[in-house]
């Protein structure tokens, strides 16, 4: 009979190995695959912001005359904030560049009307991005995003040139992360290359037409195995840009993805020998003193998995049986209550869901839909009857829209904070400095038109939930630019402290309008805002989404300020490997 049985333990040996081989291969080339989408996807959304900066810039009266000879100095101010653009220029319907961030050689304009990139903006009348080129101005690789400047009546009057310097290019890639001979780089519908990881002053720009590898990528192909320009064998994956004709391309080496396999697979081999042979000589040893006993204790077991938990097993046989029944009956007793307790949670649950559910149908559904209405035909009223009623009358309809939007605007906020808990993730350690990043990368243009600066030292890793940390770093930076003073232009200061020996503590600091003392705990109430007058556009509820983050993540939150100098919000998070 143990021989009977060692067949079949070894067979499942040998399967064990044979999967974890496998499951390590397939979770190579997924990290792989995964690190293609979310390097194209990020090259996307900073094309897409771009786009849509070059877009409000576009609609700034200075940038529309600029055709004329009248540059605007913002074209400097972004410029000098902005260094991955090698250049911000105006370009008129001629192509002759009259405005330019960097000096143009000779003094003279520069003409770009041959230029393919050019031809093609004219072309589409809409944004584009060109492929790379060294650039006539900067004497750079670059890749312009280039978008038309349309007058009032929709007519092209020039075109806004933002050349991305290439060299200064950076996708949020870590080499650490990759292992060793790993690229990560990125080519245009050309076979152009953008970026590469791996030396990358010394391949921007550069034609891989000739590359086998690279004409697979224009074929189509999303992954493939090929020999890479340095002479390593890869696995190819890749992901095409929906912003630009870009493709990004993952190469992992052949002999890297398989490494781990093997050694996976030797090691869980000596361990299951090991362990077998160890099963084997127990077995034979203490067999015949208790197989009929643990048939029993099988039999309680298999009636207990089929719905008997009432079953419990006997305690006589031998010294080591007693105790192994004993401990089984304590873990059915731990199991039951387990289960019970599990059951009591899940209820509860289900309740509290049920109930924010059905808040959020009445918000959503039975708040808004009148809402609408009332928005929809004061509206209506007021394109009909304007001016032909009283003074008042139009006023008190105005009041009426004004009301109806406002109130729109605080039931979803108020679905917001109430989402905090209930659609909140577990917390994990993330990049407090990566999340004040993001916030600071959707502030950009704010902070621009606010003529801000932002101060961003290095943060450390928190336990936090890194969408609601990237929402708590902007409400904060959103008011510092909101609430600034008049007459100076916004400054804030990100930074952190060692709180305590489970807490980091973390400031932000403006120098805008401050806050009366007596206003510190009120700020933080629902609806209690900063400027009650209406002369500021909000809510009410920011601040109070911020203290309900910072305590769902284990901190505490509040304020300092020197009216008319300045206010400095501070909150607490906990430190990576606190035990709660």
């Amino acid at each position: 009979m143990l021989t009977a049985a060692t067949i079949p333990l070894f067979a499942l040996l040998a399967y064990a190995i044979y999967s974890s081989a496998a499951t390590s291969v397939a979770l190579a080339k997924s990290t792989a695959r995964n690190l293609a989408k979310i390097t194209a996807s990020d090259t996307d959304r900073i094309i897409r912001t771009n786009r849509e900066a070059l877009a409000r810039i576009a609609l700034r009266p200075m940038i529309r005359t600029a055709a004329l000879g009248h540059c605007d100095d913002f074209l400097n101010d972004f410029h000098a904030v902005f260094p991955v653009f090698a250049n911000a220029t105006v370009i008129d319907p001629t192509g002759l560049a009259v405005c330019s961030a960097v000096a143009q050689p000779g003094g003279k304009p520069v003409n770009v009307a041959k230029a393919a990139w050019f031809q093609r903006a004219q072309a589409s009348q809409d944004f584009v991005v060109g492929r790379p080129f060294l650039g006539p101005i900067t004497g750079r690789w670059v890749s312009v995003l280039i978008s038309p400047i349309r007058g009032e009546r929709g007519d092209i009057s020039g075109y806004l040139g933002f050349p991305i310097d290439l060299a200064a290019y950076r996708p949020s890639v870590s080499q650490a992360d990759l292992g060793e001979y790993v690229t990560v780089g990125i080519l245009d519908d050309q076979s152009t290359l953008i970026w590469r990881n791996i030396d990358p002053e010394n391949w921007v720009g550069k034609n891989l037409a000739h590359m086998s590898a690279s004409r697979r990528m224009m074929a189509g192909e999303r992954e493939f195995t090929e020999t890479g320009v340095d002479g390593i064998e890869r696995v190819y994956f890749v992901e095409s840009l929906t912003e630009a004709d870009w493709h990004v391309f993952v190469g992992m080496p052949k002999h890297t993805l398989y490494q781990g396999a093997i050694r996976s697979g030797l090691i869980n081999a000596g361990i299951g020998i090991v362990v077998l042979v160890l099963v084997l000589a127990l077995a034979a040893r203490i067999g015949h003193r208790i197989s009929s006993p643990m048939r029993k204790l099988a039999q309680v077991a298999a009636g207990i998995k089929h719905g008997d938990v009432a079953l419990r097993a006997t305690l006589a046989g031998p010294r080591e049986l007693v105790e192994v029944a004993r401990e089984f009956n304590a873990m059915i007793e731990v199991r039951e209550d387990q289960r019970r307790r599990m059951s009591e949670r899940e209820e509860a649950l289900r309740q509290s869901n049920a109930e924010l559910e059905r808040f959020a149908y009445v918000a959503s559904h039975d708040l808004q839909t009148p809402l609408r209405n009332i928005a929809s035909y004061s509206q209506l009223l007021e394109r009909r009857y304007k001016g032909r009623l009283d003074q008042d009358a139009d006023q008190f309809i105005d009041f009426i829209v004004d009301g109806a939007k406002h109130m729109s605007r605080l039931i979803n906020d108020l679905l917001s904070y109430s989402r905090i808990t209930s659609q909140g993730r577990p917390l994990v350690p993330v990049s407090a400095h990566q999340a004040a990043a993001l916030a600071l990368a959707d502030l950009q243009l704010v902070i621009a038109e606010a003529g801000g600066q932002v101060e961003l030292a290095p943060l450390p890793e928190v336990l936090a939930d890194e969408p609601q940390l990237v929402s708590l770093f902007q409400n904060l930076i959103g008011n510092a630019i909101k609430y600034r003073a008049a007459g100076r232009p916004p400054v804030v200061r990100i930074s952190v402290g060692d709180h305590s020996a489970s807490h980091w503590i973390f400031m932000v600091a403006d120098n805008g309008i401050g806050i009366e003392s007596q206003y510190f705990g009120k700020i933080f109430e629902l609806f209690q805002r900063l400027s009650p007058s209406g002369d500021v556009d909000g809510t009410g509820i920011g601040l109070a989404l911020c203290q309900r983050l910072v305590t769902r993540f284990g901190g505490t939150i509040g304020v300092d300020s020197i009216p008319g100098q300045g206010s400095t919000f501070w909150f607490t998070l906990l430190k990576v490997g606190d035990p709660r």
